[in-house]
């Protein structure tokens, strides 16, 4: 079942609103697939467009991959 379409759409009107930071709970995620990541891609590139940081909390072991992203805006908690 793919939820990135509606993820990325709730993320892109989060963006919108100018916050200064924005956290992403992913506690209880077992699988993300590309269409997944590049949701959070476009996430990281809005982040550095503007001044809002992008966090994704509780992240496992799906997103290891981050750890090879630069990440001077995102931050894995």
């Amino acid at each position: 079942m793919s939820t990135s379409p509606e993820v990325r759409k709730a993320l892109l009107s989060v963006f919108k609103k100018g916050p200064s930071h924005i956290i992403m709970d992913l506690a209880g995620v077992l699988y993300i697939d590309s269409s997944g990541i590049a949701t959070f891609v476009e996430g990281l590139q809005l982040s550095r467009k503007g001044v809002t940081r992008f966090t994704l909390a509780g992240a496992g072991r799906p997103l290891s991959l981050f750890w090879i992203l630069p990440t001077s805006r995102v931050s894995l908690k």
